[in-house]
């Protein structure tokens, strides 16, 4: 690569100024693009020669690019976001498990890291390298429902206060109604003539039970095979559903009047 850069003259302060690129680290003559390529090279065990004849490189320079790298990781060490959110992800991952760790800024919104294992143990390593100030300065941890999250936090984060997941919140109710459900349909009687109409109303729509009021359709009339054929809305058939079971019907009420608190302080 050629690259030419142009110098500038201010006649009026007299100062001069060079153009930038983002090929370039200014005052460089090597692009960021080498430097990357060192530290990938440098991922592997292989002779420093080696790398050298490789990347048509001197010594001199795979040493300052591995010397800038590691004080820019000791720099890292010494911060962690103020407000870390925590959650985890299926991945391919197969040494480590099905799941992965991933931990985002809350402050800025941008993925802070990303771990191949969700295990208490792998997580406190990781968060151990961090210096002590890095870990007083944690205020809050926004996470779900995991069990070693919680004990995490209280082994590396003293000042920090957990805050359950709204989003997560719902999914564990909806979890709960649903489990509900199955117990219900466990308790018909499908040669009952009755109570089999029950069942065959229950199975397949209990997505609808699981939406919100405002998820439902109020205004849109459509025939119901599990009803007779009869024209209702969304919101009515949920209204009819609950009415199967008194547990049913009190589960329910009690998942709503749940998520409009969570919905209402949100």
């Amino acid at each position: 690569m050629r690259l030419r850069k142009q110098h500038y003259h201010y006649q009026s302060c007299g100062k001069y100024f060079t153009a930038h690129t983002y090929l370039v680290v200014p005052s460089c003559f090597i692009s960021k693009q080498v430097h990357y390529t060192i530290l990938e090279e440098l991922t592997e065990r292989q002779a420093l020669k080696t790398l050298t004849k490789r990347c048509d490189l001197s010594v001199t320079t795979f040493q300052r690019t591995l010397s800038a790298l590691s004080a820019m990781l000791r720099q890292m060490l010494d911060y962690l976001p103020h407000c870390l959110l925590f959650d985890e992800f299926r991945s391919l991952s197969i040494s480590h498990g099905k799941f992965s760790f991933s931990c985002m800024n809350r402050e800025t919104g941008k993925l802070f890291d990303i771990l191949s294992s969700r295990r208490k143990k792998d997580l406190i390593a990781y968060f151990m390298r961090f210096t002590r100030k890095a870990h007083m300065g944690v205020r809050y941890i926004v996470t779900n429902m995991n069990a070693p999250y919680f004990s995490l936090v209280k082994e590396s984060f003293p000042n920090a206060q957990i805050i359950i997941d709204c989003f997560h919140i719902g999914q564990h109710l909806n979890k709960f109604f649903d489990r509900v459900r199955k117990r219900v349909m466990k308790q018909l009687n499908q040669k009952d003539t009755s109570q089999a109409k029950y069942y065959r109303q229950l199975k397949p729509l209990y997505k609808l039970l699981l939406k919100s009021d405002d998820e439902l359709d109020y205004t849109t009339f459509k025939k119901w095979q599990n009803f007779q054929w009869r024209y209702l809305t969304e919101s009515e058939v949920v209204d009819r559903l609950p009415s199967i079971s008194y547990e049913l019907k009190i589960a329910k009420q009690f998942i709503k009047s749940c998520l409009a608190i969570i919905t209402r302080n949100s």
